[in-house]
């Protein structure tokens, strides 16, 4: 995985670097896509669409990483050299996510924006689990697999409450004794 100074590329390219892999475009950056000089018409396809994988790179960093590749001439040298600088294992990465976590406070603004900063960092540490292959879905795998997920949508919600202002203390007990816990987008909606 790789993470970006500011998350210039994961947070702000997410959607259109999905684009560009539902277009076959992550063979530029891969070298599984190679540029066939016996062939000028396949060079000129490549040499296009090389350049427009490094004009989406381009586009999706600051521009003090901009300066810095603005010069290296294929799409694949650029993301090698990103790579070698701004790789975080996914170890450092979750513990840093962790720690947004336990810090993130509501601090007097909107619960709306207090919300989306922590789906925001629930959404990116579910990207970074690797879960193991389900080969058979029996009906007690399945059982398992809602209980997980009934337990960690309770522990986002518990995260989400706790540190939610003292002002909210009156709801997120109403919320608590509920004997059927809401997800934390009804508890947000109610809030």
């Amino acid at each position: 995985m790789i993470n970006y100074k500011d998350h210039q590329i994961i947070e702000h390219g997410k959607e259109q670097w999905k684009y560009h892999l539902q277009q076959k475009k992550l063979g530029f950056v891969t070298s599984i896509v190679e540029r066939d000089k016996s062939d000028p018409i396949k060079m000129d396809a490549w040499d296009t669409y090389n350049n427009m994988v490094i004009g989406w790179i381009m586009h999706n960093v600051s521009d003090f990483i901009k300066k810095s590749i603005m010069f290296m001439g294929s799409a694949r040298n650029i993301w090698k050299n990103l790579e070698q600088r701004f790789e975080v294992s996914h170890g450092a990465r979750r513990y840093h996510i962790c720690k947004q976590l336990y810090e993130k406070k509501q601090s007097g603004r909107p619960v709306n924006e207090y919300y989306t900063e922590m789906m925001m960092l629930w959404e990116e540490m579910e990207d970074l689990t690797d879960y193991p292959p389900i080969s058979e879905m029996t009906n007690e795998v399945i059982a398992y697999v809602r209980f997980r997920q009934k337990q960690e949508e309770e522990h986002k919600l518990l995260q989400f409450l706790n540190d939610l202002d003292e002002i909210n203390g009156v709801v997120r007990s109403q919320i608590l004794v509920r004997a059927e816990l809401p997800s934390v987008h009804e508890a947000c909606n109610v809030i």
